[in-house]
């Protein structure tokens, strides 16, 4: 799914994984994906210095990528799934609160 993702979020900025243009990055390490999501520009940066992936045209894809605002858009992901586990969290809290309120009247009406 981290792929699926990265490779929607690149298309938006006429960005293709392994693609034939100059600037389309070839990528060379799975987690890539992973660590672009998690550590955004910061991870595109480390992972490229890594050998993880390679780009012919590294200022043509820069440029796509800045101009697209895609460091945004993942942070935006990134916050979107912290609410969510969060709210994930707060469900299950309520959920066994509930539960156990429903124990305590069963046995006070027993």
């Amino acid at each position: 799914m981290r792929k699926e993702i990265i490779e929607s979020l690149l298309k938006g900025a006429g960005i293709a994984i392994n693609g034939d243009n100059a600037y389309d990055p070839q990528i060379h390490n799975e987690r890539f994906y992973d660590r672009v999501l998690r550590q955004g520009s910061l991870g595109l940066g480390e992972s490229y210095v890594d050998g993880w992936w390679d780009c012919e045209k590294l200022d043509q894809f820069s440029h796509k990528v800045l101009a697209a605002d895609l460091d945004k858009k993942i942070r935006k992901r990134r916050i979107e799934k912290q609410e969510i586990i969060q709210t994930t969290e707060q469900n299950k809290e309520e959920k066994q609160e509930i539960d156990f309120n429903e124990k305590i009247k069963i046995r006070f009406i027993s």
